[in-house]
């Protein structure tokens, strides 16, 4: 049994500074692994330049300013537009057509899933969790590590061209984030749900996050 390498990245900067650096480093995963995605392009053939789309970039840049600098920043590096990896951020937040690919419609429902044990007689709490991504993704994701200049750091499971926050992670305040992938079918416009998962790894503890989460 062999187990695949996790290759792992450090940036450190400025929002925009931490994109570039994020989106050079994915820029041939995004091209090879992503973009020809049938999830990414399903996405993209319903909801590019779509008013709904560009009420929720308006929704995160009235609230998190900083994390759409970080977004267009790994746009730059990538050399993609900023549209293409806003709606690959955000396909979770996309009602899916009716008339949508097949393929599409059949993993719509799937996500990742996150146990916890509770701490008990001493013993530690243990958190499980597994990554339910795209399989075509498999060898392009990495150990991310970012230093940031608000001096909040954090370690994060990587998938190219995907903000910070939606997978497992720690952060220099010692606040673990999992994903419990759950999707709901009464999909409003608001702040799409990787730019709030953003937010909490800047997060110093739980009450903080919670002011987020309950917005």
């Amino acid at each position: 049994m062999s187990v695949n390498k996790l290759d792992a990245l450090e940036v450190s900067g400025t929002p925009e500074e931490i994109g570039f650096a994020i989106g050079l480093a994915d820029a041939d995963s995004i091209r090879e692994a992503v973009l020809p995605l049938t999830e990414f392009r399903n996405a993209q053939k319903f909801w590019k330049g779509s008013s709904y789309l560009k009420s929720l970039d308006a929704a995160a840049r009235s609230v998190f300013p900083e994390y759409v600098l970080e977004l267009e920043g790994m746009a730059g590096g990538a050399q993609v537009e900023y549209e293409t990896l806003l709606i690959w951020n955000c396909r979770g937040d996309l009602p899916l057509p009716d008339d949508a690919i097949p393929e599409s419609a059949e993993h719509s429902p799937e996500g990742c899933t996150t146990l916890l044990y509770p701490a008990e007689k001493g013993a530690a709490a243990v958190i499980a969790h597994n990554e339910d991504g795209p399989p075509e993704l498999d060898a392009h994701c990495r150990w991310l590590t970012v230093s940031q200049e608000n001096g909040t750091n954090f370690s994060t499971f990587h998938y190219p061209g995907m903000l910070p926050g939606h997978t497992f992670s720690v952060n220099s305040h010692g606040l673990v984030q999992t994903i419990n992938n759950i999707r709901i079918d009464d999909l409003k416009s608001g702040i799409p749900r990787h730019f709030i998962c953003r937010a909490v790894l800047d997060c110093s503890g739980l009450e903080e996050a919670l002011v987020i989460l309950n917005r």
